[in-house]
């Protein structure tokens, strides 16, 4: 009857007591939805929601308590889980009743007619405080010690108290404290940590004094974390379950924080997280680059991701809400930890750069032309190839000369050396050879280079992105999934058969980047493939930022270069071997202008719109095809080093091009049509490119980021003389306008404007900016990702549109157990 007064919309609601014949009964609300105990069997719950349901139970018992009633039986098995919240079933006795001694505690009313006698009393100890188990009375601080134990069961799936006997669970509950929640759940608040063990205190006098306390403690726990802090969900499945469950939260586990290389113990469970990076765009998209590091103890997330069409590194720690930007990061991509994890090092503006993972001033390590990825041994040394065609290279991490460690086999038709991963022990090093064709990884193979021989073997054909993880694994990409082989590391070999382990990660469509990393103590990090259809489009935009769409498709558009006769647009299509096509703009037809083997790319038109030259990659060098599809493709000339970006002069004699070069960076090369000869233009230790010759061919704008960061100049060609700096507050990519009084550049995703004169010398004015933002795309390689039309009216941008882009990573936390799993099914 006591219980039938209390109204709160979380209490299960006593309608009428009554008896019929020798029966006694009872007329409850009806409720559908489960037990709380049925739904932590499905698998932990979300923070979010574990946090939802313990205020509603701490509002309910507050409410009971008001009234003069103890629960003294709260544990899952009484709580049920609606669409209308939480709600509180089968109170015990009024407080007014005598307390059953603890003999009688295997008869408590609630306890469930299906249990074995051992079953029913563990199931009611566990959640007993120890004032009960002493006999003594129970009050309202004995309902908030049970409360305790059912959040801590909520958030991290396991029990706060487990034994074997009811001895030993009497004895863990007197004299022990379970393990801190963040041990086992490593994304709850500090504040849950600090509010859970306060109600698990022995003492009821050091525990919250009343439920009150502890519903305004959770709601301001709520409060102070964002919505998107915390996306988790479901069970721990198959494996094909783990790689669709991009939000899901599995059952607890132990994450230890120990020396590098441990293994966390055989048995712990793994743990699926998705880490929202919220307050970010995008995460950059997998092209030659993996965007994304986890550091060497698994605590610490960095990733590569797009604000407003630049690239940024991003930091979210396991246990904060929010990711943070890294000072100093602009352009940034392929980041990767230091040894200690107190550092990131990263890839920007033509660099390989070094920063503190707490924030500080970047530090320039060497020059690095291309993104093919680096590792960052115990020793000190980073190996890193430095330019695309280039073997695998070191340098000391705090700078100074690099030393060469391999060399590429044109024999065994090895393109590029890439992705390296320096092995426990710093006597070898993983990487990946790519292969011949960059868009099919069917040649791709995995190799081990030892730092004493300097010899090198593979170990995996038809894959990519090698990493070795501890326990004795070789993870690689296949096909956009995941594989791990045993690997002997003493005899750097593959000693059984590989398994697959996730099916969806991202990878690169190109160069064959996988995003995952993992940590040295079992935690895993990946991105998940997006299938959602990535449109190009060039579309046309004037001084006043409207826009035209001109041209949409399938394919990834990199290059656009239109004729000087304005009739054509010249473009690098991600299909067909990445082919030149030229689009006719008045009948809006494209047709395939280049067929060679390998890539082409950075089409540029000679001055009489007769021919298009571009870059090719088998040989490495210019090619040049015309633009009526007649005759043969001519190769002008080849090159030992990477070539990206040509422009011709006025004259047709001269073909400026970007040459990269392991100790000066990319540099600026002319070719010339009329001795065949070639010659530097512009060779320094900084990074030269982008070029554009003035109408008249007296004066060559470009880029350069000697100042510390790219800003246009201009220099008289073919010289000699000074340079003129254009641009303020950075800038790249100058073209000039039809008269040579105006050069555009690009400032992120702006275009900027400024008057020069350029005739026996050179000056310029004030940049100003002609339109913002109207398109941004991601800064690549060839500064054809935008130009100006022959009348300088308009401008051809790129913009790409990807619905569902990613905003997450998915974190599986003490998977080497899975990995066990997996290994021993395949045998």
């Amino acid at each position: 009857h006591a219980i039938s007064c209390l109204d709160h919309p979380h209490i299960c609601a006593l309608y009428d007591v009554g008896q019929q014949a020798d029966t006694a009964f009872l007329v409850m609300q009806y409720l559908e939805g489960e037990t709380l105990t049925r739904r932590i069997e499905r698998g932990t719950l979300p923070l979010r929601e574990a946090l939802t349901i313990a205020i509603d139970i701490a509002d309910a018992l507050d409410h009971a308590h008001r009234s003069g009633i103890v629960h003294r039986d709260l544990k899952p098995g009484n709580v049920m889980v609606t669409k209308s919240g939480a709600k509180l079933l089968d109170f015990g006795l009024a407080k007014t009743f005598a307390v059953t001694a603890p003999g009688g505690l295997s008869l408590l009313p609630t306890a469930s007619a299906n249990l074995t006698a051992q079953g029913a009393i563990l199931g009611t100890f566990q959640y007993m405080s120890p004032e009960q188990l002493e006999g003594h009375e129970a009050d309202a601080r004995s309902d908030v010690f049970a409360f305790g134990v059912l959040v801590y069961e909520m958030v991290t799936g396991r029990k706060a108290f487990e034994a074997t006997s009811q001895a030993s669970l009497i004895a863990a509950i007197l004299e022990h404290d379970p393990s801190p929640i963040r041990t086992l759940q490593p994304l709850a608040p500090h504040a849950l940590q600090r509010v859970v063990h306060q109600c698990l205190a022995k003492r009821p006098d050091d525990r919250w004094q009343s439920a009150r306390d502890l519903v305004t403690e959770l709601r301001w726990i709520v409060e102070a974390a964002p919505e998107s802090s915390v996306a988790v969900s479901g069970r721990v499945g198959r494996w094909r379950e783990i790689s669709i469950a991009v939000t899901g939260l599995a059952a607890g586990v132990i994450v230890a924080a120990a020396a590098a290389w441990f293994v966390p113990r055989a048995g712990s469970r793994p743990v699926h997280l998705a880490i929202p990076f919220d307050t970010i765009a995008t995460i950059a998209p997998v092209t030659a680059r993996n965007p994304l590091a986890i550091s060497p103890d698994g605590q610490h997330v960095v990733l590569s991701a797009l604000r407003e069409g630049s690239r940024h590194l991003y930091v979210r720690s396991l246990d904060e809400p929010t990711a943070r930007e890294i000072a100093g990061t602009d352009n940034a991509d392929s980041p990767f930890f230091s040894p200690d994890g107190q550092s990131v090092a990263f890839f920007a503006d033509g660099m390989l750069k070094r920063v503190a993972l707490g924030g500080g001033t970047p530090q320039t390590i060497v020059a690095a032309q291309e993104v093919r990825g680096a590792s960052w041994g115990a020793d000190g040394v980073v190996v890193f190839p430095p330019t695309f065609t280039a073997g695998l290279s070191s340098v000391a991490a705090v700078g100074g000369p690099i030393e060469a460690l391999t060399k590429l086999n044109t024999e065994q038709k090895e393109k590029t050396h890439r992705f390296p991963q320096v092995l426990p022990g710093e006597k070898a090093v993983l990487f990946t050879i790519g292969p011949t064709d960059v868009n099919s990884f069917d040649d791709a193979r995995i190799a081990v280079l030892s730092l004493e021989t300097r010899r090198y073997k593979v170990v995996v054909r038809g894959a990519t992105f090698g990493r070795y993880v501890a326990g004795g694994h070789l993870l690689y990409a296949r096909g956009g999934a995941l594989f791990a082989a045993p690997f002997d590391l003493q005899r750097l070999e593959v000693t059984g058969a590989a398994v697959p382990i996730i099916e969806d990660v991202a990878m690169s469509t190109q160069f064959g980047a996988a995003a995952f990393d993992a940590s040295a103590n079992g935690t895993l990090a990946y991105l998940p493939s997006s299938h959602e259809a990535v449109r190009s489009h060039v579309v046309a935009v004037d001084r006043t930022g409207r826009r035209e769409a001109l041209l949409e498709t399938d394919a990834l558009i990199q290059d656009v270069a239109p004729s000087p006769d304005g009739t054509r647009i010249a473009l690098n299509l991600g299909a067909a071997n990445d082919a030149i096509w030229l689009f006719a703009i008045a009948r809006k037809t494209q047709t395939r202008l280049s067929f060679r083997d390998g890539d082409s790319h950075a089409p540029a038109w000679t001055p009489d719109s007769r021919y298009v030259t571009h870059g090719v990659s088998h040989p490495t060098g210019v090619a040049s095809d015309a633009a009526d599809g007649s005759g043969r493709s001519e190769m002008l000339f080849t090159s030992d080093h990477d070539i990206v970006f040509c422009t011709w002069s006025p004259s047709g004699r001269e073909l400026m091009y970007q040459e990269s070069n392991a100790r000066s960076g990319w540099d600026l090369w002319v070719f010339s049509t009329v001795d065949h000869h070639r010659r530097p233009f512009l060779q320094t230790p900084f990074n030269e490119g982008d070029a554009a010759f003035s109408p008249d061919g007296h004066w060559v704008g470009y880029t350069s980021n000697e100042s510390g960061r790219d800003e246009v100049y201009v220099r008289p060609f073919p010289g000699p003389g000074g340079k003129s700096q254009v641009s303020t507050a950075g800038g790249s990519v100058p073209l000039w306008s039809r008269d040579g009084r105006e050069i555009f550049y690009r400032r992120g995703a702006s275009v900027m404007a400024v008057p020069v004169h350029a005739g026996e010398s050179f000056s310029a004015g004030a940049p100003r900016l002609v339109f913002a933002g109207t398109v941004a795309s991601p800064p690549f390689a060839f500064r054809t990702e935008y130009n100006v039309t022959p009348d300088g009216r308009r401008f051809l941008m790129i913009e790409r549109q990807q619905s569902g882009m990613l905003q997450h990573v998915n974190v599986i936390l003490n998977w080497f157990e899975e990995l066990r799993k997996h290994a021993a099914s395949a045998r």
